[in-house]
This record gives C-alpha cells, structure tokens and sequence, in this order.
C-alpha cells in the first residue's frame, strides 16, 4: 500500500491542512469551505508575496481576468475572521491597494 503525502503548510502558530480543509490557528482548529481552502492556499504557497487579485480569481473560482465581483473580498473577510483577525487591523491577510493580497504568516507584524 502507497503511503499518502498531505499536503500541509505549516508556519508554526498556522497550520494549513489543505486535504483536511482545516486550518489550526495556535492548536485551535477550524473547518474551511472548499472556496476559503482554496483562497487560504494559493495565498499561503507564496508567503510575503503579493498575489494579484486577478489571479486569485482566476485561480479560484475560474474566473476570467478584468471581472469586477466582490467574491474575492467576501471570502478575504471569512478568512480572517477564521484567522483570528481584526478586520480594520488584519496580521496575516494583508491588501495591497489596487493590486491583491499578501499572506505573512508570521506572528508579529
């Protein structure tokens, strides 16, 4: 029998499960939908980097580039609720103003 790899991003206090669709926030555990795992993962594989919102999009959901659509803000918000954030004062999920999203999964920002 085959072992299974899973995949898993795991920053310390951040623990992305992305086969479970978990999400560990300091041993805290919490559930994401398909989408948010989604989100959280193409987000995650590229820490400090800004992902373009297009692209998440695309990513995503399927979308094709230049669609004006709030889906992409409805699901940052879930996801940083989940992440235990401030929504005027985000850690983890930062925006970069007219161009996307940035992860820093580091604790202290």
């Amino acid at each position: 029998m085959a072992s299974e790899r899973r995949e898993v991003l795991d920053f310390g206090s951040i623990v992305i499960d992305h086969d479970r669709g978990q999400l560990s926030v300091d041993g805290s555990a919490r559930y994401l939908t398909p989408m948010e795992r989604d989100l959280l993962w193409a987000l995650a594989q590229q820490p400090g980097e800004v992902v373009d919102s297009d692209d998440l999009l695309q990513e995503v959901w399927g979308y094709p580039p230049g669609l004006n659509t709030r889906t992409l803000d409805v699901h940052i918000g879930r996801l940083r609720r989940k992440l235990g954030e401030n929504g005027r004062n985000p850690r983890h999920i930062l925006t970069v103003r007219s161009v996307g999203y940035r992860f820093d999964p580091s604790p202290d920002t």
